[in-house]
Order: structure tokens, then sequence, then C-alpha cells
């Protein structure tokens, strides 16, 4: 997604190729989603290896924000494991934790952040047209 100094919204896919037909009102609150982002806490139960082990691994989603004057900032987000025994609404073990992915702040930190707030500024390019 860019904005124009103007506000004009253009939507791009992944490869950088104009989506020429999009609903602007959609683009528009996912713009606003990055407004109102917090992470849940610090995650202070794991190891340092452990925490090493993470903050190596290939992300699951990576997140680039650039603003008008041409700054770029990223983030990657990292899947967590769920609790021991964890079940999803079928009964069956889960591989991943449902709820909460990590991510690393201050290039050190990491923490935990709810998916139900992050996966909603990564949606799916057909959730936007």
């Amino acid at each position: 997604v860019e904005q124009s100094a103007t506000g004009e919204l253009a939507l791009f896919d992944a490869a950088g190729g104009p989506v020429p037909a999009f609903d602007t009102v959609a683009v528009q609150d996912l713009v606003l989603q990055f407004r109102d982002l917090h992470f849940e806490g610090f995650e202070r139960k794991l190891s340092g290896p452990q925490r090493d082990s993470i903050m190596n691994s290939l992300p699951a989603r990576v997140v680039r924000v650039r603003d008008r004057e041409g700054n770029e900032q990223e983030q990657s987000f990292f899947v967590k494991a769920p609790y021991p025994g964890e079940t999803n609404l079928e009964g069956e073990l889960i591989q991943q934790d449902l709820d909460r992915m990590y991510t690393v702040v201050q290039d050190t930190s990491l923490v935990l952040v709810q998916r139900h707030l992050f996966d909603r500024i990564v949606p799916a390019l057909d959730d936007l047209r």
C-alpha cells in the first residue's frame, strides 16, 4: 500500500505490481491498523539459546513499512510453539500456537504478539479487492 501526500491510495501485489481495482475502504482500514499496534509482553520463560534459536529462524511473516520520507522499518514475526498438549477445536494436537507469535523489538528483546491483532495487518490480497 502506498499513500500519497494528498492521501490517495495505491495497492501493490507481493511482486510490486499495481493492483488496478481494490476496495479503498478495506485498504484505508488496513492503513489505520498500524496506528494501534502493541505487543503483549516480553518473553521471559525461554533460555538464551531458545531465544536465539527463534530469533535466527526463518520468519513466518515479514512486514515492511516505508513512510513518505522513504524511511523503512521491517518487522519479522516468528512461529510460537503451542503449550504441551494444546489442541484445536477438533481435539487434535496443534503444531503452533494459534493465538500468539513472537517478534523482536529493539534488536534484542523477544516479545509476544497476539495473532488476532497482527493478522489484520497482513491480509490476503483478495481481502482488499
